[in-house]
Protein backbone atom coordinates (compact mmCIF):
# COMPACT_ATOMS: atom_id res chain seq x y z
CA UNK A 1 0.00 0.00 0.00
CA UNK A 2 1.57 3.13 -0.57
CA UNK A 3 -0.36 6.24 0.90
CA UNK A 4 0.17 10.16 0.62
CA UNK A 5 -1.44 13.29 0.08
CA UNK A 6 -2.29 14.02 -3.86
CA UNK A 7 0.13 14.83 -6.63
CA UNK A 8 3.17 13.61 -4.25
CA UNK A 9 4.37 10.71 -6.72
CA UNK A 10 2.33 7.51 -5.90
CA UNK A 11 0.95 6.69 -8.96
CA UNK A 12 4.38 6.95 -10.65
CA UNK A 13 5.86 5.10 -7.80
CA UNK A 14 4.59 1.67 -8.55
CA UNK A 15 4.54 2.26 -12.22
CA UNK A 16 8.54 0.45 -12.12
CA UNK A 17 6.01 -2.85 -11.36
CA UNK A 18 3.79 -2.37 -13.82
CA UNK A 19 6.85 -2.58 -16.19
CA UNK A 20 8.39 -5.49 -14.78
CA UNK A 21 4.87 -7.28 -14.99
CA UNK A 22 4.88 -6.80 -18.66
CA UNK A 23 8.90 -7.02 -19.54
CA UNK A 24 7.89 -10.54 -17.33
CA UNK A 25 4.96 -11.18 -19.76
CA UNK A 26 2.70 -10.51 -17.09
CA UNK A 27 -0.41 -8.83 -17.24
CA UNK A 28 -1.54 -5.74 -15.19
CA UNK A 29 -4.94 -4.72 -13.93
CA UNK A 30 -6.07 -1.72 -12.76
CA UNK A 31 -8.73 0.02 -11.07
CA UNK A 32 -8.80 3.12 -10.48
CA UNK A 33 -11.16 6.38 -9.07
CA UNK A 34 -9.91 9.23 -11.74
CA UNK A 35 -8.57 9.54 -15.18
CA UNK A 36 -5.13 10.40 -14.21
CA UNK A 37 -3.52 6.73 -14.13
CA UNK A 38 -3.72 6.75 -18.03
CA UNK A 39 -1.50 9.66 -18.32
CA UNK A 40 0.50 8.78 -15.40
CA UNK A 41 1.60 5.33 -17.69
CA UNK A 42 2.26 7.30 -20.19
CA UNK A 43 4.81 9.93 -18.37
CA UNK A 44 6.53 7.17 -17.11
CA UNK A 45 6.92 5.37 -20.09
CA UNK A 46 7.67 7.77 -22.00
CA UNK A 47 10.55 9.07 -19.78
CA UNK A 48 12.28 6.24 -19.63
CA UNK A 49 12.39 5.84 -23.64
CA UNK A 50 10.22 3.20 -24.22
CA UNK A 51 7.37 2.34 -26.40
CA UNK A 52 4.19 3.50 -25.13
CA UNK A 53 1.92 1.85 -26.91
CA UNK A 54 3.77 -1.16 -27.24
CA UNK A 55 4.33 -1.42 -23.61
CA UNK A 56 0.50 -1.30 -22.86
CA UNK A 57 -1.15 -3.10 -25.86
CA UNK A 58 -2.55 -6.21 -24.90
CA UNK A 59 -0.59 -5.72 -21.45
CA UNK A 60 -2.51 -3.42 -19.32
CA UNK A 61 -6.98 -4.32 -18.73
CA UNK A 62 -7.57 -0.55 -17.17
CA UNK A 63 -11.19 0.41 -15.50
CA UNK A 64 -12.41 4.21 -14.34
CA UNK A 65 -14.84 3.02 -12.11
CA UNK A 66 -17.50 5.40 -10.14
CA UNK A 67 -18.76 2.98 -7.05
CA UNK A 68 -17.81 -0.18 -5.48
CA UNK A 69 -19.95 -1.88 -7.01
CA UNK A 70 -17.96 -1.21 -10.49
CA UNK A 71 -14.55 -2.66 -8.33
CA UNK A 72 -16.90 -5.55 -7.86
CA UNK A 73 -17.59 -6.28 -11.42
CA UNK A 74 -14.70 -5.54 -12.74
CA UNK A 75 -12.80 -8.15 -9.72
CA UNK A 76 -15.31 -10.82 -10.40
CA UNK A 77 -14.89 -10.74 -14.50
CA UNK A 78 -11.21 -11.37 -14.17
CA UNK A 79 -10.58 -12.72 -11.33
CA UNK A 80 -11.04 -16.21 -13.12
CA UNK A 81 -8.16 -15.60 -15.73
CA UNK A 82 -5.80 -13.50 -13.24
CA UNK A 83 -2.50 -15.72 -13.20
CA UNK A 84 0.52 -15.96 -10.65
CA UNK A 85 2.50 -13.20 -12.48
CA UNK A 86 -0.18 -10.85 -13.38
CA UNK A 87 -0.73 -7.19 -11.24
CA UNK A 88 -3.85 -5.92 -9.95
CA UNK A 89 -3.64 -2.17 -8.09
CA UNK A 90 -6.89 -0.38 -7.09
CA UNK A 91 -5.57 3.08 -7.24
CA UNK A 92 -7.37 5.83 -4.77
CA UNK A 93 -8.48 3.38 -2.49
CA UNK A 94 -9.23 6.54 -0.27
CA UNK A 95 -12.13 6.96 -2.28
CA UNK A 96 -13.76 3.63 -1.40
CA UNK A 97 -13.25 4.30 1.98
CA UNK A 98 -15.38 7.39 1.36
CA UNK A 99 -17.87 5.55 -0.60
CA UNK A 100 -18.10 2.99 2.12
CA UNK A 101 -18.71 5.81 5.07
Amino acid sequence: MIFGPPKHGKTYAYMSYVEQTIKTKGHVYILSTDGGVPRTLKRYFQDKKLDYKKMLEGNVTFAHIYDIDGARAFWLKHQQTMKPNDLFIVDLISRFWDWLQ
